[in-house]
């Protein structure tokens, strides 16, 4: 039977059947660092913004990647002046799903490079350091 460490939480489950007694351990960490975290920086850490940004940036350059075959076929009507109004919009819709992935891909790369910032200047702010067993409320 494992024995538990100083950072340890003994969590009995009682003794019947024919095993005896089972302990689960939970562990702690030694120290837990708090920081003070504003209302306005904790929504712009949790804002959904990021993500769907990233989801729509690869959709449409997924999109775009997908009509390439069609416009390599569209490419080697261009020789022979046979390229129909189709083949105009998918060259049209290729283009903006390119461009639109491109500028939403921006959109989300400075959003995290912004929330990089916020979380460097979160912790470079004076923190707290509690044990985790502490109740009282830090300072």
């Amino acid at each position: 039977m494992s024995t538990p460490s100083a950072n340890s939480v003994t969590l009995p489950l009682g003794s019947s059947g024919p095993v005896g007694p089972l302990q689960i351990f939970e562990t702690r960490p030694d120290r837990i660092t708090l920081h003070a975290i504003q209302d306005h920086e904790l929504d712009e850490l949790t804002g959904l913004s990021r993500p769907v940004t990233l989801a729509a940036a690869a959709m449409l350059l997924g999109a775009a990647i997908g009509l390439v075959p069609s416009l390599i076929e569209i490419f080697s009507k261009v020789s022979n002046h046979t390229v129909s109004h189709g083949d105009f919009w998918i060259l049209l819709i290729a283009g903006a799903c390119f461009v639109g992935g491109v500028v939403a891909g921006a959109f989300a790369i400075n959003g995290q490079r912004n929330i990089s910032n916020l979380k460097a200047k979160i912790r470079a702010r004076a923190a707290v350091s509690m044990s985790p067993g502490n109740t009282q409320t830090p300072p």
